[in-house]
């Protein structure tokens, strides 16, 4: 049976445009986050490549903290 290649793996490798969609924010804001060193990025060649797993592992350690005082 073939493996599945769909692009919903988590290791799939993401562009800056991909990323951009994904945050819904444009693709300078990416590149401003990368120029920052501010998120999970692979430099291959002239090309910066993001992982999937990385990113959302990246945004879920910046979201809030909520307590139970908040709610």
């Amino acid at each position: 049976m073939a493996k599945d290649s769909t692009p919903n793996n988590r290791e799939t490798l993401m562009t800056v445009r991909d990323v951009a969609k994904y945050l819904k924010v444009s693709p300078a804001t990416v590149y401003k986050l990368v120029k920052e060193e501010k998120i999970p990025c692979h430099h291959i060649g002239r090309l910066w490549r993001f992982k999937r797993v990385e990113i959302d592992e990246w945004l879920v350690e910046r979201q809030p903290l909520i307590t139970k005082a908040d709610q």
